[in-house]
């Protein structure tokens, strides 16, 4: 890793995605989507998970 204060790859990935999960949640809440809970925090589970998977094998393609 770069420094001590870098972070891993999966760590920026799942937070990046759970984040995509929450705005989902709010977007789909401003269009009148009900969405419960239970199935939010779903969501975000699942992006999460993909993103942390996703992270490391997106920055070895790409070189760095």
């Amino acid at each position: 890793m770069g420094g001590a204060l870098s972070l891993h790859p999966k760590v920026v990935g799942g937070t990046g995605a759970s984040a995509l999960g929450i705005l989902t949640v709010w977007l789909l809440g401003i269009a009148h989507v009900t969405v419960d809970p239970v199935v939010a925090a779903a969501l975000v589970t699942v992006y999460g998970t993909v993103g942390s998977w996703l992270a490391p094998i997106l920055k070895r393609e790409t070189g760095e």
